[in-house]
This record gives structure tokens, sequence and C-alpha cells, in this order.
């Protein structure tokens, strides 16, 4: 490190506020011995830098020390922060509080109070939540389009023109203490040490503490844990190889720190060491109970509420959070409450413009003798919030094994041929109507070809089916997720919110496409849903609701994307089947 810089910084610095600095005072400051403070002070004296009486910064100390000076700060804020679900679910978990003030308010504040003036806040998720902090902190925000789909690589390659002198920091670190200054000379990272495993990014250095190597994960090591100071001339390398990194395939999932690694030999930069405290990231909302009492029994999430007042029980009783998958239409996740599993589920945004709560409701009531869904503990049928029993032991179908593909097409079979009845239908043909006055009213639909799309399937929605006249009750989402096959090998089927009473085939269409099915894939499922040959008509009629299924999704897919979604190849998958299975639909008897 420039330690004579840092010798005119701390002088500087006690100027600033009205003190004097002695030697000893030095040497604690820059965490050194006294006799090295010595020695650093006679040097900063002989260049002229600082009085060597009373340590005093010169006029050349001052004009020596503004080529260090910070230019701004980089804070990476667009990530969604899964493992503090449910409380990520409403807030961003850089503006959660810790000890009564958000954690990323804390950083700003020690920002400003440093001097720094510029600072640049990289949002996604949430976005509009930190508009705020442009009038109390003067920050710019700057949107990462990509916060779904990418780690925060992206998030700084979105802000790299502003790679200079910088700070780069993550919105959700909290400091005890303010470790910022007005002038840095050095490139560093910041660093925790830890005892037994962490999965922390782990650092090898050397005896001037510059960084040899890093691994993610490690064993009783310092690792990377808070801010970091670029200079300006390892801004101006690191930018290149930013650039280059995020041009190529397969770095959607790397952080930032994956470019130091993988060129430390043209970015050199230090470990600066804080010890065990100096910096804090929690890891789940245990680590945050642990540090703030106050999470005990109060984390102002109006879900752990809903859960502590439908259990009757305090939020402090809800442990062992984890994320379950988030799809198109709902986020979940398992909790437990004295030694018994959950699932909560709380609906997307969008999500009940077209699914009917009230009907989902009736569905399970209706199939609650038959011992085949998952067990409702509470249910909100406005919001369509819930909370169900969770499956323990329980695992998604395996459609590539023949017996529990049986076994699910079974468990269907049972529910199609119960003469149950709910008076919510499923109608696909509906469904895509709403869907569409979403989509096209956000124009987000991006096809070429929609509008001869739309055409066919309009044609697929008036063909009579035989079914017509005999609907059953459906699951509306019969995929492989949607199966859980027991330790016992008998199976649930789960989350019937799209429920009702319908052509069964339609059932088959959701979980081909679902699957990603091929056509004679497509025709095996029909003859072992009807434990014969399917006739030509039953297959016309399967193609056709795979065909509407698909739109549908395309329909959803679309418009979860013009919300700031990145889906991949989802909504081109959906559409190739609508273009595929529409016309085989239409083939003359």
């Amino acid at each position: 490190m420039n330690m004579i810089a840092l010798v005119c910084r701390a002088a500087a610095e006690a100027s600033g506020r009205g003190e004097s600095i002695t030697q000893r005072k030095l040497a604690a400051a820059l965490g050194i011995s006294l006799g090295k403070a010595n020695s650093l002070v006679r040097q900063a004296a002989q260049a002229g830098y600082v009085s060597a009486s009373n340590l005093e910064l010169t006029a050349a100390g001052r004009a020596y020390l503004d080529n260090f000076k910070v230019d701004n700060a980089i804070v990476l804020a667009a990530g969604f922060g899964s493992r503090f679900v449910p409380l990520t679910l409403e807030t961003p978990k850089g503006l959660l509080e810790v000890h009564g003030e958000p954690m990323l308010e804390r950083q700003l504040r020690q920002l400003r109070e440093a001097g720094i003036e510029e600072i640049i806040l990289v949002v996604g998720y949430m976005k509009e939540r930190f508009e705020y902090l442009v009038d109390k902190f003067g920050v710019k925000l700057l949107f990462n389009p990509e916060y779904s789909s990418k780690n925060n690589l992206a998030s700084l390659y979105h802000a790299r023109e502003y790679l200079s002198s910088s700070y780069i920091l993550v919105a959700d670190n909290w400091m005890e203490h303010n470790m910022f200054h007005r002038w840095e000379p050095d490139s560093w990272l910041s660093g925790l040490y830890f005892e037994g495993p962490t999965s922390e990014w782990v650092v090898t250095f050397g005896a001037k503490g510059r960084i040899k190597r890093l691994d993610i994960g490690g064993h009783d090591a310092w690792a990377v844990v808070g801010p970091g100071h670029f200079t300006r001339e390892f801004s101006a390398q690191f930018r290149t190889l930013l650039e280059e990194a995020y041009a190529t395939p397969g770095t959607e999932d790397w952080y930032f720190e994956h470019v130091i690694k993988e060129n430390l030999d043209q970015l050199p930069i230090q470990v600066k060491r804080m010890g065990t405290h100096g910096v804090r990231e929690f890891e789940s909302l245990a680590e945050l109970r642990e540090f703030d009492q106050s999470y005990q029994d109060r984390t102002n999430s109006a879900i752990m509420a809903r859960i502590a007042d439908a259990l009757d029980i305090r939020e402090g009783e809800i442990r062992a959070i984890e994320p379950l998958k988030n799809g198109l239409t709902n986020a979940s996740f398992r909790f437990t409450v004295n030694g018994h599993d959950f699932v909560y589920r709380m609906p997307q945004e969008g999500a009940n413009e077209w699914i009917d709560r009230a009907a989902e409701q009736a569905a399970y009531s209706a199939l609650e003798h038959l011992n085949l869904t998952d067990q409702i503990v509470w249910f909100d049928p406005v919001s369509g919030h819930r909370i169900t029993r969770y499956c323990s032991g329980a695992r998604r179908l395996d459609a590539t094994v023949r017996q529990e593909l049986l076994d699910g097409i079974g468990g269907l079979k049972k529910a199609h041929e119960a003469g149950l009845f709910v008076a919510h239908r499923r109608d696909p043909v509906e469904d895509i109507v709403r869907l569409r006055g979403l989509s096209e009213g956000r124009g987000a639909i991006r096809f070429q070809d929609y509008a001869a799309v739309v055409a066919l399937v309009e044609r697929l929605a008036a063909l009579p089916t035989e079914a017509d006249a005999r609907p059953v009750l459906t699951h509306g989402d019969f995929t492989e997720s949607n199966v859980l096959v027991l330790p016992d090998g008998s199976v649930r089927l789960i989350d019937w919110e799209l429920a009702g009473m319908g052509d069964p085939l339609g059932d088959l269409a959701s979980f081909a496409v679902a699957a990603g099915m091929e056509l004679e894939q497509v025709r095996e499922l029909l003859d072992l849903y009807l434990g014969r040959p399917a006739g030509p008509q039953e297959q016309r009629r399967l193609y056709k609701w795979i065909a509407l299924t698909a739109f549908a999704n395309t329909l959803w897919a679309e418009y979860r994307q013009s919300m700031g979604e990145e889906l991949g190849a989802y909504p081109l998958v959906m559409y190739r089947y609508v273009k595929d299975f529409g016309p085989l639909a239409l083939e003359p008897a």
C-alpha cells in the first residue's frame, strides 16, 4: 500500500476534525507499529508533505493527496436476495432495517460523511423502492435490465462508464464503523477472517497483502466481505476485462470478483483486513435475528405477520425458512413451526388478473376426500396467499420413469373420474382472451407473425370437442413439478390454482408442453392415459389443447417480460408449440 499517502490522509482528516495527530495516533489509525509510524513520518517530512514537528499537512502534501481523491461510489442493489425470503418478497434486502436503520441508508450516510459526492445506485428488483434515495442522499439511479437473469457482474457492467477512483459496494452490507475516506491511494477488497468453513470468496495473499488467489469457499481463512476500492488505473484495466467477460457465453452467473480472480496477473489488488467484526453480511433471517433482537418477533413483513396470525403463533416461532420454486404465477417458500413443516405461497404480480382464487379453494374442497392433493392449512381466496403442509420426503415426478408417469396419470384419472363438480369452468379460450388483454395492453408481443398465429388460435378455439358436453374437474396445470412422489410411492397432485370443469385432455396438454414432449411422446402419453391406442379424433383433440395451452403460456410469458422479468427461450418454445400442433389439430378426419 502507498503508506506515505495514508500518512497524508491521516493528517488531512485530523485537521478536518480540528484535531492534532501524534505518531502514536497515526500508528493506531494505520494498524502499524510506532517504529514504523516514526519512519513513515520522516519519509513524508523529507518529501515535504507534512511538518515533522506536528504532522501538519503542507500545501505540497495536499497537492500530492489530491491525486488520490475518490471520484464516486458504485452501489450494487439490483438483486433479489432469495436467502431472505419472505422479507425480500416485500422489501429489497438492502432496505431491511438493522437496529432501526436500513442497511443501504447506513452505507449511503457513511459515504456522504466521508465526502463522497457522486453515488451511483444500480437497481433492478423492486427498483421503485429506491427512488426516494435520490432526494434523501442525492444518489443517481441506474437500472440493470438483466437483474433477474444474470449475477452482479452484469450490474457493474451497466455502470462501467462510472468506474474511476471508485468504491464498489453491495447494498446489503452493514458496517459498524465508517471505513470510507475522501482519498484512497490503493486498490483493495475488504476481508474478514472466518473460523471454520465459509462459502465466501477466500483470498490467498502475500506478505504485503497483495492477493495471489481468489477461490469460492474455504476453511479458517480470510474472505472478501464488504466494500472494495478501485484506483483509476485499476478501473481502466478492469473495465476492458469486464467487457470481455460480459461478452463471453457462460458468465451469466459470474460475480464481478470472477473478473479479478481470472486476471490477477493484470489486476494487482490487495486485501484490506478488517478483523472479525468490521463488516457484516447477513446470510439469513436467523443471522439477522441473532444480531438484531428486534427481529425475533417483529420483522415488519406482512407475510410473516400473516403466518403468525394464521397459525396463532409468534413470528419468532417461524424458523428454517427456505425458498422453493418461483414459477410464472407464484413464489413460495418452506418454513418450520414447532417441528412441523409448511409451505407458503404468494401469487406473482398480475397472476390474480386471470386466476380465480375462489375457484381454486372450491376445487380443493371438492377433492379433499380423495387424499390426492396437498393439504391446505390456511387460504385467502381474495389474495390467493395460502399455507399448506409440506410433504416430507417427497420429490418431483420424473416423467422418464415409466412407472412414476403411470402413477401420476393414475392420480389424475382418479380426479377426472370421481364425478366431482365445481361452479368454475376451466376454459383456456377465456384465459387467452384475458391474457391477450394484459399482454397486448402493454405492447408486450414481439413476434413478427403474431397476427397469423392469432388467426390460427381463433380457428382452434372454434373447434367443438366431444368433451364439451361432459366436462370433468381438471387440474389445469398438470406438470411434472406439480406431481409429488411420496416415499411410499403414492402421488400427490399439488397447486390446483387453474382447476375447473373442462376437457380431461387439457391436463395432458399441460403436461406435454411443460415436459417439452415431441409428437411421438405426446401420442404415447395419450395412449397411457386412455389405456389403449388413441384414435385420430382423440389425437387431434389433444393437439388443439396443446396449441391453446402453449399460446396462453406465450402471452403470460410476454406479459411478465414486459414488466422486466427475463424468461429466456421459454416464450419461443411455447410459441413454436402453437405453430407446430395447431395445424395438426385442423387436419381433416
